[in-house]
């Protein structure tokens, strides 16, 4: 089954994929947590490296199921002030962190989206989460890239215009999304096209977010509340309708409050930013 005839028709633009159609996302995140606790400022460095294959398994009018596996994870987490320094690699030699990396290699989740990149359902995710736990005890939140939310936030990068609609040069559209889990996550996106033409499709991008809930880790239990802005650049493959490649920059702000427990006696808020660059292809 084919979806659409064209990525680009007369100024319109729509999806055109057909079952079996592969792609490889490579995904590059770079953050800079900054944390004040009890007054002394502490600064993590954190970089995640995901490359991954993606299948068109089955497509309708209405959605898209892709296929996709693992091929390559890489972590690197740096802390001077608590001295910390952690690197995880699925390419790695042989010890714990390395080998929960590659234990997820060439597993697949299944992922069923909506032509906005809303995800409708996961298959699958639930044995990747398990085999990653190890990693939590690195103190390097990782999790974050691959929960739900994690894919949610990927598939919605991927579907960046809406179809069907007409566009040229200075356009303007947003696309939303409402995050109701575990952590809410609300995104706003407004997109400006920068060049439009048969070939090429490139759009600039204002975003605001925020996520806020309840979190238990490493047996804490802990709030979070978090409110940031971004901007970005992207291009649009106008064969496939999907993104090509995507960067986008920015901060969020907030804090992070430790309930009470037999380590702390009393409740602790802890101011934090966190610097953010990512960089998204897709071939």
């Amino acid at each position: 089954m084919t979806l659409a005839v064209s990525a680009f028709a007369d100024s319109k633009y729509d999806l055109n994929l057909k079952t079996g159609d592969s792609f490889l996302m490579s995904s590059s995140v770079s953050q800079k947590i900054t944390q004040n606790m009890m007054g002394m400022e502490m600064v993590i460095d954190l970089d995640v490296d995901v490359i991954m294959d993606l299948v068109v398994t089955e497509l309708s009018k209405d959605d898209v199921l892709f296929t996709q596996s693992y091929k390559s994870l890489l972590v690197s987490m740096k802390s001077p002030a608590q001295g910390m320094e952690v690197n995880m690699d699925s390419d790695g030699e042989s010890n714990q962190f390395n080998d929960a990396m590659k234990s997820i290699i060439g597993k697949k989740i299944m992922v069923r989206v909506d032509l906005e990149g809303n995800v409708l359902s996961v298959e699958g995710l639930e044995e990747i989460l398990s085999d990653l736990e190890t990693v939590q005890a690195s103190g390097a939140d990782v999790l974050q890239f691959f929960d739900k939310e994690g894919l949610e936030k990927n598939y919605q990068m991927l579907f960046p215009i809406t179809y069907g609609k007409d566009y040229k040069s200075g356009s303007k559209w947003n696309i939303e999304s409402d995050t109701d889990a575990e952590i809410s996550v609300k995104l706003n996106n407004e997109y400006t096209a920068t060049s439009v033409s048969k070939k090429v499709f490139e759009f600039s991008t204002d975003s605001s977010t925020s996520l806020s809930g309840d979190i238990e880790q490493q047996g804490m239990e802990m709030s979070i509340n978090m409110e940031g802005s971004f901007n970005g650049s992207g291009e649009l493959n106008v064969r496939t309708g999907l993104i090509k490649s995507y960067t986008q920059q920015g901060q969020m702000v907030g804090n992070t409050v430790i309930e009470a427990n037999d380590q702390i006696p009393m409740d602790m808020d802890i101011p934090m930013t966190i610097e953010m660059v990512s960089i998204v292809s897709l071939k």
